[in-house]
C-alpha cells in the first residue's frame, strides 16, 4: 500500500484493514486520561524510574478532570431543574407558540419532563419551550378603542 493511499484512507484504515475509519470525540474523559496513566507506567524505564513530580502532577491533573466533570453534571441537573420551574409556572397560562410557521395559541394545560426535555402541552399537542413567542396571563388581551376618546366605548353626541 502506497502512501498516498493511506493518507487518503486514514492511518487507522491502513494499520487494521477492514474496519471502520475511527472517528475522535476531541474530549478526553476520566478513563481515558487513566489509561494513559497506566500506558505510562507499564512502559517506563525499569532502571530509571518515574519522576515522583511528574505523577503527583497527572494525579493532581486527574483529580481536577474529575471534580470539572462533576461540576458540570451539577450545573447540568440544576439547569434542567430551573427549566422545569419555569415551565411549571407556565401552568394556566396563554402562549402563543411557533410550529413550523404556523402561530398556535392556547392555554397551557401542563408541563413534563420527557428524556430531559420540558415540554408544554397546549390544546393537548406538546411543545418544546424553545417554541414559545408570547405568553399573557388568561383574559390579559388589550382591549381595542372604539370611541375617539380611546375608553372602549362610543361618545354621545
Amino acid at each position: 500500500m502506497g502512501i498516498s493511499e493511506i493518507a487518503s484512507q486514514g492511518v487507522y484504515a491502513a494499520a487494521s484493514p477492514g474496519t471502520a475509519e475511527r472517528t475522535p470525540d476531541n474530549k478526553l474523559g476520566k478513563d481515558a486520561f487513566l489509561q494513559i496513566l497506566a500506558a505510562q507506567l507499564r512502559y517506563q524505564d525499569p532502571l530509571g524510574g518515574g519522576d515522583n513530580t511528574q505523577f503527583i502532577a497527572q494525579m493532581a491533573q486527574f483529580s481536577t478532570l474529575e471534580q470539572i466533570q462533576n461540576l458540570n453534571n451539577t450545573m447540568t441537573d440544576m439547569l434542567s431543574f430551573q427549566y422545569l420551574q419555569f415551565g411549571s409556572q407556565l401552568v394556566g397560562k396563554n402562549v402563543t407558540l411557533n410550529d413550523g410557521g404556523q402561530t398556535v395559541q392556547g392555554l397551557v394545560d401542563k408541563v413534563r419532563l420527557t428524556g430531559g426535555d420540558i415540554e408544554l402541552v397546549v390544546n393537548g399537542t406538546p411543545y418544546t419551550m424553545d417554541q414559545i413567542e408570547d405568553i399573557g396571563v388568561p383574559g390579559s388581551e388589550p382591549e381595542i378603542p372604539t370611541g375617539p376618546s380611546g375608553s372602549g366605548e362610543a361618545e354621545e353626541a
